[in-house]
């Protein structure tokens, strides 16, 4: 099970970063643009990078992405990698990096990429592949990472929570990719008379939910848990009546 991390902040309310390490970097060709358009596929919302190329900065801004050049500054950099939301992508597995994403954000903390490219000026095509599967779950659940507050208890076992003007959201940090046809989310609350929704399901039906001395517990249909909207981690939305 991951922990949670500290909380940092690079921009305000922006809590998913991509960090590109290389100091030094000499590779004659590069393409920052491929590098800037992965970015935006995996819903990562700005760049840290000690990479003195202007055309890498100007790439991600061009896709409206946030930029931190640390290029003149070596002394931040080495206490940005080690800030605990730092995550080096080599070695790790996609489901980890959703977990460790979205515990960190739950308790009001950045989580940032690192990958370090090769003197060719490519990025690993290992660390390619596994930020283009957390885009995937991104693409899903991005209502419950991006411009979200904690909601408490923020982590309890294997949740984590969040929350945004009009939604309290519920999000179960799966060991597999399968989910039974009854859940309990522990100490979450919806609005009196509110509706609950798995993120993502096709059709966007509420399902049942009733209170529990401990939480609630949701229903969900058996079409539902044969055609589930992700992998790694799934999320509830919490909200009243009306609201959108």
């Amino acid at each position: 099970m991951p922990q949670a991390s500290d909380p940092i902040r690079f921009f305000p309310d922006l809590t998913f970063g991509l960090l590109i390490d290389a100091p030094g970097f000499q590779a004659r060709k590069f393409n920052p643009g491929a590098w800037a358009r992965l970015a935006k596929r995996a819903s990562i919302k700005y760049l840290v990078s000690n990479i003195a190329r202007p055309e890498l900065y100007a790439a991600f801004k061009a896709e409206d992405l946030e930029t931190l050049n640390l290029s003149a500054d070596p002394g931040r950099m080495e206490r940005v990698r080690k800030q605990p939301g730092v995550v080096a992508v080599a070695g790790q597995q996609a489901r980890t990096l959703v977990h460790r994403l979205v515990s960190t954000v739950a308790v009001g903390g950045d989580v940032v990429l690192s990958v370090v490219p090769d003197q060719s000026g490519e990025l690993p095509s290992a660390a390619v592949a596994l930020i283009e599967e957390v885009g995937e779950w991104m693409a899903v659940n991005f209502e419950v990472i991006q411009g979200v507050k904690p909601l408490e208890p923020r982590i309890e076992g294997r949740w984590a929570y969040t929350q945004r003007e009009g939604a309290r959201y519920a999000i179960w940090l799966a060991p597999g990719d399968t989910i039974a046809a009854e859940v309990e989310i522990p100490r979450f609350q919806p609005p009196p008379g509110g509706r609950v929704f798995l993120i993502g399901a096709r059709g966007s039906s509420a399902i049942r939910w009733t209170q529990t001395p401990g939480g609630v517990k949701v229903s969900i249909p058996e079409g539902t848990r044969a055609l589930l909207p992700c992998r790694y981690a799934f999320a509830f939305r919490a909200q009243a009546i009306g609201t959108r």
